[in-house]
């Protein structure tokens, strides 16, 4: 009876407050939503506010912290690679250039090439952005001063059907990028030459440029025949500028490499002195 400690309702007014909780909890879960997936890992979605899943800011917060430790984790390791690869650079006793060999020489065909020699640390072998493939030279890099001097015994060999040049060092300034005109350079180097080109190939190729003075190829070549690289000399400095421009074309279906040269004494005295009359003459 009325000494009892729990309330005592009428069944309507009991049923009354059951439906008006009822009607609280559906009013709660209509505004609770599932998180939305690309908020939460990476702190950012596409659909922007017609995304039907939560945006929570705390999140997103939390996200975007992540994305940037992990981004500043990456850089670090990528800097200690680069200051590896420095140190490893510091050991230019170690390191030989190659070329001459054709353009679809791949990494893997050079290290079948260099493999009686010893332990290769890397191949540094630049690509033409087009088509992929090898640009003709490359630098190796040797573990070890006796596989450095096999390799340097190899000079001379054939890859395919092209012998190739070994030297001591890196791969020459300027051939994997075009550098400036030398003072007073008359010449171009010319690589990738087919094996039966001769002079007067080369004459037709570069006689649009300007007057020539002289075509000599590699110490290897025979008399008259090409041994895949030379030189062209000119007798005017504008001439050798616009044999550079002719760089990758079709020479005997190869594609040629062509490069500033060497700017020789005589050529270098030659252009300062043209340049001290040209300017008493203004």
């Amino acid at each position: 009876g009325s000494s009892c400690s729990f309330a005592h309702l009428q069944k309507n007014e009991s049923q009354s407050n059951t439906v008006s909780v009822h009607e609280e909890k559906d009013s709660e879960l209509k505004h609770i939503r599932k998180l939305c997936i690309n908020w939460k890992k990476k702190g950012t979605c596409r659909k922007g506010d017609s995304c039907k899943y939560e945006h929570d800011e705390q999140l997103r917060q939390k996200a975007l912290q992540k994305k940037e430790k992990k981004r500043k984790a990456i850089e670090v390791e990528k800097k200690l690679k680069s200051d590896e690869l420095k140190e490893k650079e510091k050991q230019p006793g170690f390191r030989v250039r190659i070329f001459g060999f054709p353009y679809e020489t791949t990494e893997k065909d050079l290290e079948n090439f260099f493999s009686s020699c010893g332990k290769i640390n890397r191949i540094e072998m630049p690509l033409w952005e087009d088509s992929g493939r090898s640009k003709g030279f490359a630098t190796v890099v040797f573990n070890k001063e006796n596989a450095f001097k096999n390799a340097l015994d190899l000079n001379g060999k054939h890859i395919g059907d092209r012998w190739v040049k070994i030297e001591q060092g890196d791969i020459m300034r300027g051939w994997d990028k075009k550098r400036k005109r030398p003072e007073g350079c008359c010449s171009v180097f010319i690589g990738n030459l087919n094996f039966d080109v001769t002079e007067q190939v080369i004459f037709e190729t570069f006689k649009q440029c300007g007057k020539i003075e002289k075509i000599r190829f590699g110490s290897k070549a025979n008399p008259g025949s090409a041994s895949g690289f030379g030189h062209v000399t000119f007798q005017e400095e504008d001439s050798a500028t616009k044999a550079v421009k002719l760089d990758g074309s079709l020479v005997m279906n190869r594609p040629i490499r062509i490069d500033y040269g060497e700017t020789s004494k005589r050529d270098l005295k030659k252009a300062r002195k043209k340049k001290m009359v040209k300017l008493n003459t203004s």
